[in-house]
This record gives structure tokens, sequence and C-alpha cells, in this order.
């Protein structure tokens, strides 16, 4: 299993780190997806990572940050699929 962070090969990770120093509050919500999406079989597999990890996010105080995420993987998760 590999999870590499928010983001795309982990950029928003990498960036964040690169401004503050340390990994992003809801980074843990972003591997946990990566670790999701990898096990995922079915679009519904996806779906529910998806959820899971705007739900995440905003339990850690992210919400519109989450919001914004979940919008990115609905519209552009599929990518990582191929």
């Amino acid at each position: 299993m590999s999870t590499n962070g928010c983001g795309h090969w982990g950029t928003v990770s990498i960036i964040w780190d690169a401004l503050t120093g340390q990994r992003p509050p809801f980074h843990g919500c972003c591997n946990e997806h990566d670790l999701a999406y990898e096990q995922a079989e079915t679009d519904d597999d996806r779906a529910w990572a998806d959820k899971h990890l705007l739900r995440c996010m905003k339990r850690r105080g992210w919400k519109y940050t989450g919001y914004a995420f979940y919008a990115a993987v609905r519209l552009f998760g599929w990518i990582a699929t191929k």
C-alpha cells in the first residue's frame, strides 16, 4: 500500500511543508483517502472514499478546504485509477 499525502503526488503536502515546516494538519485524511482508492474496486468504493475524505477534514476543522478537496477528487479522482 502506498500513500503520497495531499494532492497529485503529494504536491499540497510538499508546498505546505515548504511554507510552514510541517505536514498539513489534515495529511492523515489524505493518506486514508489514498489507501481507500488503492483498495477501491468500483465507482461506489471511490465515492465512499471521497466522502470519507470530506468527513475527516471537517472533523479536523478544515470544512471549506475539505469541500474543495472533495470537489477535486470527485472531478479528477478517476485519473488516479488509470
